[in-house]
């Protein structure tokens, strides 16, 4: 097992044995409605789970992982309403639907600071809202563009004893109890989720010299975003937008090539706030 880097022992852990077992019950139920002949509207409700789990890091321990109990079962309740249609005699397709989905012992990973390591942990409750968008849109025999934007809204509705994060102060909101250190996450915005993400792409089609070539584009942006499930500002990754260009051509029916260029603006999306 590796720890700070080096290799510190090998352990056999042939007939170490935790089990425990759940059932639930999952499905998914929906309705859609034919508007007219090329837009549907629909409504839908699924129901996930995700069983129970065990800690089994690369700092494996006996002792813990023989007394601790799992990590609850993960259950999700999901409703969805939404719209596809084709419009201008099928030269536009859009599609949007919005989303509510409430999670009750949501799985993910944390630091576990007293054994320093990562473990499965659990949020009482989570919720994910928002409105999803996309479409494609022939402009011409020549040009050809699409996109897609989403605004998620996910946040901690009940995480009042989550772990603090390393070096996290009393003014920070950390505080000491026979538990260990915990904080108060409940309001604070799900890590790793930006509340906006948004892609738009063009091609131009042409002739030049006999052969078929064309010219096409990207761009996609993305909010800013905390990396860190504890909330750490430190990990606070800001916000980017990236710009791709390409040229390519089609020779014969045997040969194609492209010339591409991407992040030509040089943006770094390494950037911490």
């Amino acid at each position: 097992f590796l720890g700070d880097g080096q290799t510190t022992s090998v352990r056999d852990v042939v007939g170490i044995e935790n089990q425990s077992s759940v059932t639930a019950v999952t499905g998914s139920a929906g309705l859609k409605l034919n508007m007219q002949e090329n837009i549907m509207v629909y409504g839908s409700y699924s129901r996930g789970f995700k069983g129970e789990g065990f800690n089994t890091s690369f700092k494996f321990s006996e002792d813990l992982f023989l007394n601790e109990e799992p990590v609850s079962p993960e259950t999700s309740d999901t409703l969805e309403l939404g719209l596809k249609s084709y419009l201008m005699d099928n030269s536009l397709r859009l599609n949007t639907s919005l989303f509510y989905t409430e999670y009750n012992d949501l799985q993910l990973t944390v630091r576990d600071l007293a054994n320093n390591r990562n473990i499965l942990g659990s949020v009482p409750e989570v919720i994910s809202q928002g409105i999803e968008i996309d479409f494609s849109m022939v402009l011409s025999n020549s040009i050809n563009i699409e996109g897609a934007l989403s605004y998620v809204d996910a946040y901690y509705a009940d995480f009042t004893n989550a772990n603090c994060f390393s070096g996290q102060t009393l003014a920070q909101g950390c505080v000491s109890s026979a538990n260990g250190n915990t904080q108060n996450l409940t309001g604070h915005t799900l890590a790793n989720t930006p509340k906006w993400k948004s892609t738009m792409s063009a091609r131009y089609d042409f002739s030049w010299v006999g052969n078929d070539v064309f010219i096409d584009g990207n761009w996609r942006m993305q909010s800013k975003v905390n990396l860190d499930a504890a909330g750490n500002e430190g990990a606070l990754h800001a916000a980017y937008s990236i710009i791709d260009a390409g040229f390519g051509f089609v020779w014969g029916s045997q040969f194609s090539g492209k010339l591409f260029v991407n992040n030509f603006r040089k943006e770094n999306i390494g950037n911490f706030c």
